[in-house]
């Protein structure tokens, strides 16, 4: 991989990092090469349950970078089981791979295996009627109100990135 396609990856990766922050707050970091341990570590760190790699460039296969973060989490899983009869062991691995992938001039994807998106969407969906539910008025309008600010900081945050 040339230097130009490496700064390209990194500045990608940058930006994904950015974006995602304004979700998940500062706790986001662009994960770096390899643990000190000689594991892998993830693209983008500090996404709750979710493993990111990302990728960007002409010809970029969005299957192979999913494929990348399935590897990437069996190593690093596979060090922290190796580890596990330490009294210094992480818990295993609990996060689903996603690939964040942009191909030149055209817009981001996310890309993750169905069997993890189902639960998901499973959760936004059942919330979701939750809130509509007979006497959930009076939270809902919190509720509501409070999303709309969040929203409101996310889109003026994620412009901010654009820049």
């Amino acid at each position: 991989m040339g230097a130009l396609s490496r700064r390209k990856g990194a500045e990608y990766e940058r930006w994904i990092t950015r974006a995602l922050r304004c979700v998940f707050g500062n706790q986001v970091k662009r994960g770096i090469g390899q643990e000190r341990a000689g594991g892998e570590i993830a693209d983008v760190t500090g996404v709750p349950h979710f493993w990111v790699q990302t990728k960007h460039g002409a010809y970029v296969s969005i299957r192979e970078a999913l494929l990348q973060a399935e590897m990437e989490m069996a190593v690093n899983h596979k060090m922290q089981t190796e580890a596990a009869a330490s009294f210094m062991a992480r818990p295993p691995d609990d996060r689903w791979p996603l690939a964040v992938v942009r191909l030149n001039g055209e817009r981001d994807t996310a890309t993750m295996r169905l069997e993890h998106f189902l639960p998901l969407i499973a959760e936004w969906y059942w919330s979701h009627q939750i809130l509509h539910e007979p006497g959930a008025e009076p939270f809902v309008r919190v509720l509501r109100v409070r999303i709309e600010v969040k929203m409101k900081e996310f889109a003026a945050a994620l412009e901010e990135t654009k820049r």
